[in-house]
């Protein structure tokens, strides 16, 4: 008999602890749905940053400790909130990089986009937590580089 728990996708926020942590404006960037699925996205590179952290769960993933499963949610809530901000789909992968134009010009019909700094610091927001989320997690005892022992 199959176990219906291992057929739950593992979230660490909700839709509506993202919502106390953007604007209205800023999840109203996202077409219908696309809030949770940022959240799953958001949600694996928090458990990657963490993989090496130990802790008790309950039945559905979410560690038991209140303070533990705070930071998982905010620091997932963060990384969506930057992937918003930099308008940055990370169900797209790199096709969802779209170039930011730093400059435009009417006459001479003339842009420029952002330097490549910037497209490689934009790039990286898709594979890897922002510093702001890591802080959340290293606050709270998590993150670490090192291997938990009990």
């Amino acid at each position: 008999m199959s176990d219906p728990q291992r057929n739950l996708v593992l979230t660490y926020a909700t839709v509506d602890q993202l919502a106390e942590h953007v604007t209205a404006a800023q999840l109203d960037k996202l077409a219908d749905s696309d809030a949770a699925r940022y959240i799953r996205e958001a949600t694996q590179l928090v458990r990657t940053a963490t993989k090496n952290d130990m802790y008790d769960v309950t039945p559905a993933g979410v560690p038991t400790d209140p303070i533990l499963a705070d930071a998982l949610a905010i620091a997932t809530c963060i990384q969506v909130r930057e992937w918003i901000r930099n308008d940055i789909n990370p169900l797209a992968g790199a096709a969802g990089l779209t170039p930011t134009v730093a400059s435009a010009s009417t006459n001479g019909s003339s842009v420029s986009y952002i330097s490549t700094e910037q497209a490689v610091a934009r790039a990286r927001l898709l594979t890897e937590l922002t510093d702001t989320a890591r802080t959340k997690l290293r606050s709270a005892g998590l993150a670490s580089a090192m291997v938990a022992r009990r």
